[in-house]
């Protein structure tokens, strides 16, 4: 099995893939992975593409509802064959707390290992900007107007008071 990793780097990221991929190989799940580290906002997209024209096996969004957001659009524009996994390590992680999933490493080897596999509806917008139209997918949530402000604003904060003070100040 190819498996294949996108996070924002951080060190935090960085230790728990490593564990995870020290662990896939101990237990013979995967010879052959590939980690990939976002430098900007919407770089998992074309990170995501390029995995996904490679055939890969599994790519795991490491990171929030964001990084899971970019991760959905750049493997849609090629394949609905690649498996999305997800390593929440985001501010909210809302999809992950929803679906049941969290960042145990022995629950994401278990998923891995047993092929756990849950078909989920993604869903499809379409909106005009200065450029014409986008066509963007969403896994969770599709959001616009305050919700849209609120989520920009958290983005864009540096969270020192933590998450939930943040979205407080943010609405």
């Amino acid at each position: 099995m190819y498996v294949s990793f996108i996070a924002k780097k951080s060190s935090k990221s960085k230790k728990l893939i490593d564990k995870i991929i020290e662990r896939l190989h101990q237990q013979n799940i995967t010879e052959k992975h590939l980690v990939e580290f976002t430098e900007y906002a919407g770089h998992a997209v074309d990170l995501a593409e390029g995995l996904a024209r490679k055939k890969v096996d599994v790519v795991v969004a490491v990171g929030g509802d964001g990084t899971l957001n970019e991760v959905l659009n750049g493997i849609i524009r090629v394949s609905t064959n690649v498996i999305l996994a997800l390593i929440p390590m985001g501010t909210a992680n809302d999809f992950s707390k929803t679906i049941g999933v969290n960042k145990n490493v022995d629950q994401f080897i278990s998923l891995i290992k047993n092929n756990m596999i849950r078909t989920i509806d993604i869903g499809k917008v379409t909106c005009l900007n200065k450029g014409g139209k986008i066509e963007r997918y969403f896994i969770n949530i599709a959001d616009a107007g305050l919700g849209g402000y609120v989520a920009n604003t958290l983005n864009n904060s540096k969270k020192l008071l933590g998450a939930n003070f943040t979205y407080f100040k943010a609405i």
